[in-house]
């Protein structure tokens, strides 16, 4: 009976937030498990569940397994919108099943929080966990990669299978007693031999401690690595995605020595691994490579991390970059660094709980590559938020000269201080704390761009 309660009340929940007009992604879970404290474990599962973690791109994969599952004609339930802790994920289940609780599903995809993982994993018994990487993340919630690692290695039930990431020397480690498949990505042009990131946490061999060399290095410590005193190397990966091409829109992907040819969904390098990663999920399922090509034809990273707009013949690129998270940050500065045109930046990178409940820690700014934003195709970049001159001051130790910054303590006000003249686009880098605000900064940017233009 309390099953039976705590998901009725929970389905009601839900209904009365949706037609407030809120995403009720969180507190349907919470009545759930008020009423019934052990419903991940009591509620009926579908049957199959894929569980999706680690600190880069989870809710980015999880979505793109969710839609490749449901282009092929699975009924699919999700916590699409990333409320990734232990009621988020309950909500996902009170929708899942019918009132009696009977499934109404094929397959539950989730995204799992690392640190939540011990809470969720265990009770739900996935049948593959798919672990995108093992980063630096906020130090005041997730401390060192290593905690994190251990968190996992205790949560992910035996009979899981694994697919996990072969350039990362933390997190390919995950569970191995566990059968798993490795995705990977190759040499690309852009690499480097030793670390030219301010953060690599994970370049020491796990099995002797010697520092490990790299054949090549994509960023942080993602790469082929090998240990020169004991042999340990990276895993063989069953898919390695090669070459994109950003122009065709193509990725060369190897798998068993022969080159396959997919449609890329976006030539970020971040994003060409979370595609690799659902290739190599979506094989394992069974799909077959014409299936896998033909139903990423009409896929797309999720609106929530990425959107692309035009307003007065200005492109405008809106990117999540998780604040306190100093290797999101680095990639999404890399991104805009690399691609070609005359730019402007606009960064909302405050926690907005932090500055309801608590003080933000500004440490995680000082490990972020702000470098990677002075370079001279780059020709302003304006901050936004009450910590604007923690970010102002970092911008500055990294050589931004003082004439290409602007600032302002209020998110909104400060797309009134982005001058259009000789830009061809213009970046908004938010972080997911003002998802909602993120959509009301790109509207006020564009009506901007779209009056200077007249």
């Amino acid at each position: 009976m309390k099953l039976f309660f705590a998901t009725l009340f929970a389905k009601l929940a839900y209904i009365a937030l949706r037609i407030l007009g809120r995403n009720a992604s969180h507190f349907p879970g919470v009545v759930a498990l008020k009423l019934c404290p052990d419903y991940l474990s009591r509620v009926k599962k579908c049957p199959m569940t894929i569980c999706v973690t680690g600190t880069n791109g989870k809710t980015t994969v999880t979505n793109l397994v969710a839609d490749f599952l449901e282009a092929n004609g699975k009924k699919v339930a999700s916590n699409r919108l990333g409320s990734n802790i232990t009621e988020g994920v309950t909500c996902a289940y009170t929708r899942s099943v019918s009132l009696f609780g009977t499934p109404k599903v094929d397959v539950m995809v989730l995204e799992v929080d690392e640190r939540a993982s011990r809470l969720i994993l265990p009770y739900i018994g996935p049948d593959y966990v798919l672990c995108t990487n093992l980063f630096r993340d906020s130090l005041m919630r997730n401390a060192h990669p290593d905690y994190i690692f251990e968190v996992l290695e205790n949560s992910i039930p035996e009979g899981a299978f694994m697919v996990l990431n072969a350039d990362d020397p933390l997190s390919s480690r995950l569970k191995e007693g566990n059968e798993r498949m490795y995705f990977s990505v190759g040499r690309q042009p852009s690499d480097v031999e030793e670390c030219i990131n301010r953060v690599a946490d994970n370049t020491i061999c796990p099995k002797c401690q010697t520092t490990m060399k790299y054949e090549y290095l994509h960023y942080h410590h993602l790469g082929h690595y090998s240990c020169p005193a004991c042999g340990y190397t990276a895993p063989q990966a069953a898919y390695t995605a090669l070459k994109a091409d950003a122009e065709q829109l193509t990725l060369e992907v190897m798998h068993e020595g022969k080159l396959r040819t997919y449609p890329l969904i976006n030539d970020a390098l971040y994003n060409i691994y979370n595609e690799v990663a659902l290739i190599t999920l979506a094989s394992k399922l069974g799909y077959d490579e014409d299936t896998i090509e033909s139903t990423l034809k009409g896929m797309h990273i999720t609106g929530t991390r990425l959107r692309e707009l035009k307003a007065g013949g200005i492109d405008v690129y809106c990117f999540l970059s998780k604040g306190c998270n100093s290797v999101a940050c680095s990639r999404n500065f890399d991104n805009v660094r690399v691609h070609p045109g005359k730019k402007a930046v606009y960064l909302a990178l405050d926690d907005m709980s932090y500055r309801k409940n608590s003080v933000e820690f500004d440490g995680w700014i000082y490990d972020v590559d702000y470098e990677f934003l002075n370079d001279p195709d780059i020709l302003q970049i304006v901050v936004g938020g009450p910590r604007y001159a923690d970010h102002r001051l970092r911008l500055l130790m990294a050589g931004v000269a003082p004439e290409k910054i602007s600032c302002c303590d209020d998110e909104m006000d400060a797309v009134d201080l982005v001058e259009p003249e000789g830009i061809d686009k213009v970046y908004i880098l938010y972080d997911n704390t003002i998802y909602d605000l993120s959509f009301r900064i790109a509207d006020k940017m564009v009506r901007r761009l779209t009056e200077a233009a007249k």
